[in-house]
């Protein structure tokens, strides 16, 4: 799942109500979307909730679990920490207009040094899986 802007912030929501033990479930999660929403551009479904959680167990191995009492998810590992890296505006458009002009104007030797270095920049900047903010 190629992460866009809106799923980025809605990850990070659904991890900050995991991290202070609010058992969000997907009546809870809208509610608080809505909150922070009021003009309502999140429109959910249950599906969607449970495949941003299944995407944090999958490729940030999130230990998630259901509690049926509280009727809601929880970190079953209360220390587990994440931190999901995300290219400022700035950055990425600079990195974007790097690659296009070495593709454009460059020789490919200079092209491949700079496509390489950008890579290495990037990989530097997060220790899991790439998540691209289109």
């Amino acid at each position: 799942m190629a992460m866009t802007k809106y799923n980025l912030v809605r990850v990070r929501h659904l991890l900050a109500m995991l991290k202070e033990n609010r058992y969000p479930n997907f009546p809870r999660f809208m509610a608080e979307m809505k909150r922070l929403d009021p003009a309502g551009a999140y429109k959910l479904s249950a599906r969607t909730l449970l495949r941003d959680i299944e995407f944090l167990k999958s490729q940030y191995s999130a230990p998630i679990q259901y509690d049926c009492s509280q009727r809601g998810y929880y970190l079953s590992v209360p220390e587990w920490n994440i931190d999901i890296p995300v290219l400022e505006d700035s950055e990425m458009r600079a990195a974007v207009l790097g690659a296009r002009l070495a593709e454009n104007i460059m020789p490919a030797p200079v092209r491949q040094i700079v496509r390489h270095i950008l890579n290495e920049d990037i990989a530097a900047r997060h220790s899991g899986p790439v998540i691209r903010v289109i």
